[in-house]
Order: structure tokens, then sequence, then C-alpha cells
């Protein structure tokens, strides 16, 4: 199933498993970060109910991609798949909501989960066809709170799962703690009711930096979201933040230089003062937050995005396309910070070292923590700006102050690495590949809140403790120090492991993270239904063999 020549013979596959063999030698080596999925969902959407086109700069896709835009698709939507990405043309908004869609979501939950508000504000009536473990994974409280808002729905667990009805205006209420996905697909689709609508979120909300995402596409499509945080509601005393959100408003993206300038540091939505507060600017109202918790896992480098070269290069060769033509908008789809946490972390377990370009280290996904965390287990860092004629390295090692700005490449070498105590509150998605980092640690490493990664493609915690004792390491479950009420996960770590057979469970995280914890693994890794990475990375493999065979620079 490769197409790469390698020597190594480091990845064989069969019918429905792939063998990895540890190389004698890895010269470690160059990737480039894929487009995020978390950004093309959102951007997809946001385009789809623009009235005007707009071209998304998105050159390679998954099957969680193509789910969204086949879903647009058939709610009217035209989505036109081009060399640089995708053309989206709109036309959603205008069908007749007495039109019955038949919506295809594969795995995807966030395809479910952002659509089915926008479903309810549409008035469209729809099925929704599941695959894999989407239809046992939870909908509430998005499902009641649809539901008290005009919304018929069919009983949870059904597949495929049927909405008709018109979505009211009015406050909504959601626990901060389940799912961001739920706040995300009501902040896309409140905007377009004719009514204003007030977002409460109760408790701590987890995963925040995937609503930041959402927000900062709201804003480059022009819709006004107020946030109040504390949000000293006296109607919802228990509520945490406050979203409020004006009805009637038009999804729209006029110009590209304003949407280039809006992710690319030249208007600045969000500035953080020497005290580590954060305020956020929005119509003119100024929302001060304590982000001290929220900075624990991010760089010591404090970067503002640049373009690099080739992106300069694209940008030029569309602009030159699209002369004789109005102009169209283009927004490019950021690397995908989720992702790039694999290749990374394979440069920490390394002798030599592996570099990731095409990184947006002022990006709002809170997957980029990875970069401090494997700098706080002990690797060493480091970037590089490509946009200047002259590009500057800065190294740092694991106590370095130093700070660099426009830095779009990351490599990663290997440390001695050391155990550390990790929050996953905001970051659930990166615990496989840092439990592979934990498991080649000295000592112990604590993860903690941990509880949500049972509801993801697989149990996540059953699958990774699985995945780690199957390779030879020590992991187990223990009480969290912080709140015995809590499970968290205890890895002790070791120089290598012993190898072995293991299985993904069809959960695209546990089958990557397997692969990168093969490299260090005596004996050969069996991985059981290795291709559940087309969900999120169809081209894994490919790239994992590019940096073994990668001579030494």
């Amino acid at each position: 199933m490769s197409n790469i020549d390698n020597p190594n013979k480091f990845i064989q596959f069969s019918e429905n498993a792939a063998t990895l063999t540890h190389p004698t030698e890895i010269p470690g080596g160059v990737v480039a970060a894929i487009p995020s999925k978390s950004h093309a969902h959102r951007l997809l959407i946001a385009a789809a109910l623009s009235r005007t086109p707009v071209r998304l700069l998105c050159p390679t896709t998954s099957k969680d991609i193509d789910a969204t835009a086949d879903c647009l698709r058939a709610m009217g939507t035209v989505v036109e798949r081009t060399e640089e990405g995708f053309l989206v043309s709109g036309g959603c908004r205008d069908i007749a909501s007495d039109s019955a869609a038949s919506l295809h979501v594969g795995e995807s939950g966030s395809t479910l989960r952002f659509l089915l508000p926008v479903l309810g504000a549409l008035g469209r009536t729809a099925e929704l066809h599941m695959q894999g473990r989407l239809s046992e994974r939870p909908l509430s409280p998005l499902y009641e709170e649809m539901c008290r808002h005009g919304i018929s729905l069919s009983p949870q667990g059904t597949n495929p799962l049927q909405i008709r009805g018109n979505m009211t205006a009015g406050t909504y209420v959601i626990d901060g703690g389940v799912s961001s996905q739920y706040i995300t697909g009501l902040l896309f689709a409140l905007p377009l009711l004719s009514g204003d609508s007030r977002l409460v979120i109760t408790g701590r909300l987890e995963s925040r930096p995937y609503v930041d995402i959402t927000l900062q596409v709201l804003r480059e499509f022009g819709i006004t979201v107020r946030c109040t945080e504390p949000a000293q509601d006296p109607e919802q005393p228990e509520a945490s933040i406050l979203y409020e959100i004006p009805g009637g408003q038009e999804y729209r993206c006029e110009s590209q230089n304003d949407v280039e300038e809006d992710r690319h540091g030249q208007r600045t939505d969000t500035e953080e003062d020497r005290h580590g507060q954060r305020t956020d600017k929005e119509d003119g109202h100024s929302i001060q937050r304590n982000n001290t918790e929220d900075n624990r896992h991010r760089p010591i480098i404090d970067p503002a995005e640049v373009h690099s070269e080739q992106q300069l290069d694209t940008n030029a060769a569309l602009s030159e396309s699209q002369s004789d033509i109005s102009p169209v908008p283009v927004i490019r789809v950021e690397g995908d910070w989720s992702n790039t946490a694999f290749f990374l972390t394979a440069g920490a377990l390394l002798e030599q070292p592996v570099t990731v370009t095409g990184c947006n280290l002022q990006s709002p996904q809170g997957d980029r923590a990875i970069v401090g965390l494997l700098r706080e287990f002990g690797a060493e860092i480091e970037v590089r700006d490509t946009s200047s004629g002259s590009p500057e390295d800065v190294r740092y090692a694991a106590d370095s102050t130093a700070s660099h700005r426009s830095l779009t490449d990351i490599t990663v070498r290997g440390g001695h690495l050391k155990g550390i105590e990790i929050d996953a509150a905001d970051i659930p998605d990166l615990v496989p590949i840092l439990s592979v980092a934990a498991a080649y640690a000295e000592g112990t490493t604590l993860i903690r809140n941990i509880e949500r990664l049972r509801i993801k493609e697989s149990d996540r915690v059953a699958t990774v403790l699985e995945l780690l004792s199957g390779l030879g390491a020590e992991a187990k479950l223990v009480p969290d120090p912080s709140d015995p009420s809590k499970e968290a996960m205890c890895i002790t770590g070791s120089s290598e492991l012993r190898g072995g057979t293991v299985s993904s469970h069809n959960d695209h995280r546990i089958a990557m993270a397997a692969a990168i914890a093969s490299l260090r693994c005596k004996e050969p890794v069996i991985l059981e239904d290795p291709m559940a990475v087309r969900k999120s990375y169809p081209g894994f493999y490919q790239d994992l063999e590019r940096i073994l065979i990668t001579l030494p620079r």
C-alpha cells in the first residue's frame, strides 16, 4: 500500500494489518504539516452559509473533511474540489425548508454536531447517516436544547438520525465539560435565526481552544458574537461564560486582504499584556480573562504568524489566475497541530532530528501545546523563520527563555526525556501521542482530566492503556491526586519497549501513536486495522516512510 521505495522495509502491509519494524538507523527528515481538519470543517461551513463564493486553500483532505464537504453538497451548496483546495459557492441557505436532505457524516463527530444546529436554524428536514461508533456517542445536552427550541429529533442512538422543524431564538444552556463541538454548532447556527440568542456555558469550558477557532472563523465571515466572562448572569448563577448572538446576521467574506490581515497579525482581536491578562476586543468592548492556566502548555516562544515563501507563491499564482474575474476571497486552512504532534514526538524519540514545516505558532489550535510539552519532557526544539531572506535559527533547551517571532518550521531533537504532569482538559487529542512520549521518559508521567477521552472514536482511556501495555510499557489508572473522585493515567517510562501485536480499534490517533511508538521497540509491532488513519491523515504512512529514508542533512 505504500508508494515509496523504502529500502528499510520499515512498514509492510497485509490484508488488515501493518508490520512496523525498527530500522537499524533512522536519519530523521522533513514533513509538511497537513491542513487542519478542525479549521477546514469550520471554514467549509462558514463559506457554505455565505452568499458569495469563497476559495479555501486546502491541498489535501481526509475522510472527515470530505464528509463535511459532501454533507454541504447534500444541503444544496456548490462545493468544487480544486487543485488548491475548495471553491465554495454557497447556496444551502436558499434551498426550500421542506426539501429533505440525506447527509452521510461518516464517523465525523464534528460534521454531525456542527451541522445539526445549522440544519435546525435553516428549518431543513434531513436524515443524518452515521458510521462506526458515532451513533453511540452522546448528543446531550445539545439534543435537549434543540428540542426545547422547536426541533424534532429521532431518539438518540437511532441511525439515521432524523431532524425536522424550525429552531427558535432564545437562551441555550450547555455544560462546558461535555463537548465543545455542541458550542461550535450553536455558534454557527444562532446568528441565522430571526431573533437574538444567548448561549450560556455552565462549568469549566474544556477544549476551549476549539471554540476559539470557531470564533476566529466567525469574525472572518463578519459574524458578531459578544462574550462575557465570568458570565455574571442572575438568571443562570451557575454560568461561567455567556455568548450573546444577535439574530438576522449574514455570513460574508468580502475581502481577501481583510482576511489575510486578520490571520497574519495586522489586525488583532486578542492581545496579552505583561501580566498574562488576555483582552478580547469585540465591537469596542474589552473583556479581560486571566490566562495563567491556559498558558501552561504554550510554547515558550511568542511568534507572530507569517507567510512562508511557498504560501506567497501560491497566493501570487491565485491572484494572477483571477485577474480577469471578480475577486474571490481566499482563506488558507492552517496546518494541523493535532497531527503535526505525531512527527514532532518522533523527533523527541530519535537520535536524528525531525522537522515539520508550515506550522503556525500563533494558531488558536490548542494542540500547538505539543511544542511546550515536548520541551518540558526534555526534548530540544529548534524553530526557523522561513519568511525572511536569510532565515535565522533559534535553538533552545528545556531551560531556555529565548523568544523569536515569525517562526513556521519546527525541528525536534531527542534528549534525556523525563516524566511530567499533563492536564489534558484542553488537549484531549494529544493524549495518545503524549502517552507514547511518556512511555520513553524516565520516571513517571501523570495525565489528568481524561474523562472525555472515553467518548472519542474509541474509549481512548482503555485503548491507550491497552496499546502501551501491549508494547511492554507500564501504564495504569490511578486516583487523580488533585481530585480523588477522578482518574488519571499513570505511565512509567523506560528506554525501550518490547513491541508486539496491538489494535487501532478503528481509531486514527491510536493507529498513529502505535506507529510512532514502534520507532524504539526492540521487536516488530503488528498493528491491526492500520488504515484508520484515513479519517484524518491518509498520507501518514507515506510521510512516516519519508522521514525514515531521508538522508541526513
